[in-house]
């Protein structure tokens, strides 16, 4: 076990450098980009300087962009929120303690200085719960799939007790979104009360500060929700149009219904927390490194996270959920909550560098004997990983081979070469920004990580063999990784290697050899031949792991 322990703990740290080189590549391609949930009621969007904001979605260019525009228009717009704070939560202890121990050597933040997404500069902390499902061996996951398309363990900002915060999240983003709907159990149970007893319960949960914006003239409110729990949240939305958005009611109305849930049940309220997180451990704080709403600069901000881990087995967690009249079906910023097995997890578009913070959290769990993971279960964990692996360095290499498009294209153009060529180039620097976009999309609703990769790959081969035809470009292509070829994907008979002599002028240079090895190496697989390689020239050999590099 001890050596299923220290593999684990070298597959967390690969996975976090993979998943912060997909990141790096996003923000230097697509730039800086994330969701605010709480903006996301269309009448907020707004478009600035390099940047917009639309439908939550806060989009800030590569290029030029006025940041402190950003910040005056984030403080203005979420000003109103307690959670939101500029100034005062930033100090000096914050700073010496986390950030510069950690966040700043595997920070990879965005590079957009002078504002913020988060509550407070330096540190911003959560909680998040790892509730994981061992029977008969298989490992599986409590996850949500975010509102961005990602998914996560659930989780939420800290403000009070973290294992608290840790359940409420849980309660929240997993069962809150059935809570007192029609023909739901819950609101079955709640109409068993006397409206009397609900009507109390609401009275007492409304002198509680989070819920003094509801507004409540002569208990209308409270009468008209205790005689109709489930249109909860349309009487919210009649009662507070004016003066909320559309997201701010949604949230606090998530808010009400799992409150008087605690209210009207409590002993139900107890059992299932017990059941779920009773035997909870604390994990180590884990930096968020990978989160995007992460930034620098005087007004940056980064999220830190107190995860509590939980075993116990599917069938306790079915019951127990059957128990509290809970179903799960998502909730708050969740769209669905579901149940997978931690390799098709790590397969998955997770969100951050959460990968690591799990793999991390099933390494103490082992050492500590409180799950064993069988030598199975390790190679489909190493398996997954590996996936991730690859991702990273295709996304990596398509990063490169847009770099070098672009030089070729300012080397042809400074040059004025013909129309033709510099088409061709633009053709191909969009199928390479394409292919970017494709590997980096996360809202596929049947999302395959192997099918991405095996995209990029063939992009990047035809890509690379127009850019070794072009005049003058063999030495261009000298610095670009060979594209590998995957095993799924039927390989074209390749160009003879005599071709690329073809289209140059009769007076020029044979193209290098870099080329031929690489087309030679093709020919001579598919023709069952040698492959060409250059002279005195040892292969060198492939790192054993991905290392986080600058580019």
């Amino acid at each position: 076990m001890s050596g299923n322990t220290i593999d684990i703990r070298e597959l967390a740290e690969e996975a976090h450098n993979a998943d912060l080189i997909v990141k790096q590549v996003r923000e230097k391609t697509q730039g800086f980009e994330c969701l605010i949930n709480d903006l996301a009621d269309s009448s907020n969007n707004h478009e600035g300087q390099g940047w917009q904001l639309e439908n939550g979605w806060l989009r800030v260019g590569p290029g030029e962009y006025n940041s402190q525009e950003i910040r005056q228009f984030l403080d203005e717009k979420m000003g109103k929120y307690p959670w939101w704070n500029t100034e005062d939560k930033y100090t000096a202890a914050t700073e010496d303690t986390v950030e510069s121990t950690t966040y700043q050597q595997d920070s990879y933040a965005a590079e957009y200085a002078d504002f913020k997404v988060l509550g407070a500069r330096g540190q911003n902390k959560a909680a998040d719960s790892i509730i994981i499902l061992d029977d008969r061996g298989e490992k599986k996951l409590v996850v949500v799939k975010r509102n961005d398309g990602t998914i996560a363990t659930p989780g939420g900002f800290l403000e009070e007790g973290a294992h608290d915060k840790a359940f409420e999240e849980l309660f929240e983003e997993r069962y809150s979104g059935d809570l007192f709907k029609l023909c739901s159990p819950s609101l079955d149970e709640i109409n068993k009360l006397s409206t009397e007893k609900i009507k109390e319960h609401l009275q007492e949960l409304f002198k509680e500060r989070r819920f003094a914006v509801i507004p409540n003239e002569n208990d209308y409110t409270t009468e008209q929700i205790s005689q109709e729990p489930q249109m909860l949240e349309s009487h919210l939305k009649v009662f507070m149009s004016n003066t909320h958005t559309h997201a701010d009611i949604k949230e606090i109305a998530t808010q009400l219904k799992c409150a008087l849930y605690k209210k009207c049940f409590p002993e139900k309220y107890k059992e299932f927390r017990q059941t779920t997180m009773g035997n909870a451990q604390q994990m180590e704080e884990f930096v968020v490194s990978g989160d995007p709403r992460n930034t620098k600069g005087p007004y940056g901000a980064y999220m830190t996270t107190q995860p509590y881990a939980s075993v116990i087995q599917t069938k306790a967690l079915a019951q127990a959920e059957t128990d509290a009249f809970l179903e799960a079906v998502g909730g708050s910023d969740a769209q669905e909550s579901k149940i997978l097995a931690i390799e098709d997890f790590l397969s998955k578009p997770v969100y951050a560098t959460h990968c690591t913070m799990v793999l991390n959290a099933i390494a103490t769990l082992a050492e500590q004997k409180t799950l064993q993971v069988s030598s199975e279960q390790l190679k489909a964990i190493e398996a997954a990983v590996k996936l991730r692996t690859s991702k990273a360095t295709a996304t990596q290499e398509l990063y490169k081979m847009l770099d070098t498009l672009q030089q070729e294209l300012t080397d042809k153009q400074q040059n004025e070469h013909s129309p033709k060529i510099i088409s061709e180039i633009k053709e191909d620097i969009s199928k390479i920004n394409a292919a970017i976009k494709a590997i980096l999309s996360v809202s596929d609703e049947n999302y395959n990580m192997q099918e991405k990769i095996n995209s990029a790959h063939t992009a990047l081969r035809e890509v690379y063999d127009a850019i070794a035809l072009r005049p003058e470009n063999g030495a261009r292509i000298a610095g670009i990784k060979k594209p590998e070829l995957p095993t799924d994907v039927e390989v074209p008979i390749p160009l003879d290697p005599s071709m690329v002599h073809s289209k140059r002028a009769p007076d020029t240079e044979p193209a290098p050899n870099c080329w031929q090895a690489f087309v030679g190496m093709l020919w001579g697989n598919k023709q069952g031949k040698e492959p060409l390689v250059r002279k005195n020239q040892e292969e060198e050999p492939e790192p054993k792991r991905l290392r986080c590099l600058p580019f």
